[in-house]
């Protein structure tokens, strides 16, 4: 990891800074920086807001209580164990971003644009994902527990293998996601649309799914237990060795779903 010192070193050859190292938090906002080599920077703190890091190389970089509201890093490689902690990506644009094992926890990412973009083994715990675009999206073996996907689109998202834990899906969308294998238990998807989702063996045991809609969905070996499904529809979902021991089915739609003994 560079240094504060070595890190404006850096910035003042890219020419975006101008003398000595002030002290306190730096003021970098609308600083154009695409497709700079900053691997390793320590730009922590930093006031980075509508900033350029379009296709920015920041593998291993530490922005930890960084502002990134609104900033372009579009493409950009944040992969390396860099260190996102607490930072502020509110409508930040990720599309196709490599954030592979970055620690991004605590973070702020509501209404962010994450399209495409490879979150492979973050760690996104307590994260606001809050009306976020996460279509096509690649977070599988993320720690997601108790992250805000309220109203988010992960439509299409691979989200095997997750560990989701309590964290709240309500009125998202899941249409086509893969959520195979996934740790899903206590979270919240009320009012959610899990269309054609594949959560063939996750376990999805005390999950609230009022009001979802999971038609044609593929709850192979899935794990239901004591979940609330009230007003859900699974019509043409397929149940097969699923386990909804203890479950409450109120009011649910199960027309045509797939090996069900109910």
């Amino acid at each position: 990891m560079k240094t504060l010192e070595e890190t404006w070193d850096l910035l003042l050859k890219l020419g975006v800074v101008k003398g000595d190292k002030p002290e306190g938090d730096w003021d970098l906002r609308n600083v154009d920086l695409k497709g700079a080599y900053l691997n390793e920077v320590d730009l922590s703190d930093t006031n980075l807001s509508g900033a350029n890091l379009e296709g920015a190389y920041l593998i291993g970089a530490n922005l930890n209580n960084a502002n990134l509201s609104g900033a372009n890093l579009k493409g950009a490689y944040l992969s390396g164990m860099v260190n996102l902690i607490n930072a502020n990506l509110s409508g930040a644009n990720l599309e196709g971003a490599d954030l592979t094992d970055s620690y991004i926890n605590e973070s702020n990412l509501e209404g962010a644009n994450l399209t495409k973009s490879i979150l492979v083994r973050a760690d996104l715990m307590d994260t606001n994902m809050k009306s976020a675009k996460l279509c096509g999206a690649n977070l599988s073996m993320a720690n997601i527990k108790e992250a805000i996907f309220i109203d988010a689109d992960l439509s299409d998202a691979d989200l095997t293998e997750v560990i989701a834990s309590e964290a709240d899906f309500s009125k998202a969308n899941l249409t086509g996601a893969d959520m195979s294998k996934s740790y899903l238990v206590d979270c919240n998807f009320n009012g959610a649309v899990l269309k054609n989702v594949n959560l063939k063996e996750a376990d999805l045991s005390g999950a609230d799914l009022t009001g979802a809609n999971l038609q044609a969905a593929n709850l192979e070996g899935a794990s239901l237990l004591e979940a609330v499904l009230k007003g859900a529809n699974l019509a043409g979902a397929n149940i097969k060795d699923a386990d909804l021991t203890d479950a409450d089915l109120t009011d649910a739609n199960i027309e045509m779903a797939i090996e069900t003994d109910l």
